[in-house]
């Protein structure tokens, strides 16, 4: 048995974030290690556009988050976290550890506070560092960036990421080659094992509803909803004030999901679900970052679910589940080798 340590977003309240840090959780159990979820701070200063934008977002979301933390100290409960927080200046950390995983999610985007020493394990030795699907969440960076990449990703054991685009920055910024695509650690498991987790939200009433959640523009939601509204209710996610559970439950009896969501996303996929993906609309973004979503829908042949012409939703249409499956058992035979290599473990 190894001790582990993940490091990855911890401040956050995303169902997506949570989710995953589970999810790599259950998968490292499930291989007969002792996992900890390390409590991380980053000291990054954010520059006064992104700030701003940021606000203006969250002004939106301030109610909701509020009212919703209580669902996400519940499901926390399931996530076994560190005692202390660890900063780059703690001792011993490396010490008492036998690896260290980075990842996943963004949990290398620099725009959110990111690519810290913290989060490239600059605390611990080379031959403990590994990331998995590590995330920058957007299709290039700036080049300002570089030389803590350069510093830092030469000393891993082993690089993965979770999109194409990821693995394109660490080759122009370092010249590292043997970076792997991997799946999100949600894919991981399979739709049993996130059923156990789900939580009919209390004020559900509706039998047959179409299941909304955009972390951008909210306005799309009136759109979308006039093409379905004859048939179905629509029931959105932040206007419920929903945890993690609830959200597990929401996607998985919706008759539709409409989502800008890379999890919502990912959810629908493995729930077996009708979805649309819409490209994301922000004002703090500097640059595209709906790469994970395109190597995401990739992988699974699912393009044609993504809508930027609401015109052109075809409702008739439904997804071929029987390949996405098979492709899906692939994949996660992928990513699990990933692991065993990195690990030293064989997987059974």
């Amino acid at each position: 048995m190894s001790k582990i340590g993940i490091i990855t977003i911890v401040d956050n309240n995303n169902c997506g974030n949570r989710l995953q840090n589970y999810a790599l959780q259950e998968i490292l159990k499930k291989l007969g290690n002792d996992v900890y979820t390390l409590k991380n701070e980053t000291f990054l200063n954010w520059n006064e556009k992104y700030y701003v934008g940021k606000l203006r977002f969250l002004n939106k979301r301030i109610k909701s988050i509020y009212k919703i933390n209580k669902f996400f100290k519940e499901f926390n409960k399931n996530i076994n976290f560190s005692n202390k927080y660890i900063t780059i200046k703690s001792k011993n950390i490396s010490n008492n550890y036998d690896y260290f995983i980075a990842g996943s999610d963004q949990v290398w985007k620099p725009t959110r506070r990111r690519l810290s020493k913290i989060d490239l394990l600059g605390f611990a030795e080379p031959n403990k560092r590994i990331s998995y699907a590590a995330s920058f969440g957007l299709e290039k960076i700036d080049k300002k960036y570089y030389k803590t990449l350069q510093e830092e990703l030469p000393k891993f054991k082993a690089i993965s990421v979770r999109e194409d685009a990821g693995r394109e920055i660490i080759k122009d910024a370092t010249g590292i080659n043997n970076v792997s695509v991997v799946l999100d650690p949600t894919l991981l498991l399979d739709r049993n094992e996130w059923i156990k987790l789900e939580k009919k939200p209390a004020a559900l009433t509706e039998k047959k509803y179409i299941f909304t959640y955009f972390l951008g523009d909210e306005n799309i939601i009136e759109l979308v909803s006039k093409i379905f509204c004859k048939d179905y209710s629509i029931v959105d996610f932040y206007k419920g004030k929903y945890g993690p559970s609830e959200f597990l439950y929401l996607i998985n009896h919706a008759e539709y999901i409409l989502t800008d969501s890379f999890h919502g996303t990912v959810f629908s996929i493995l729930f077996g679900k009708e979805f649309f993906v819409f490209n994301r609309k922000q004002e703090d973004l500097n640059n595209n970052m709906n790469s994970r979503l395109d190597t995401l829908l990739g992988k699974f042949s699912l393009k044609d679910r993504k809508i930027n012409d609401l015109d052109k939703i075809n409702k008739e249409y439904k997804i071929n589940y029987k390949y996405v499956e098979e492709k899906l058992n692939d994949e996660r035979k992928k990513s699990l080798d990933f692991l065993s290599t990195a690990l030293k473990y064989k997987i059974k």
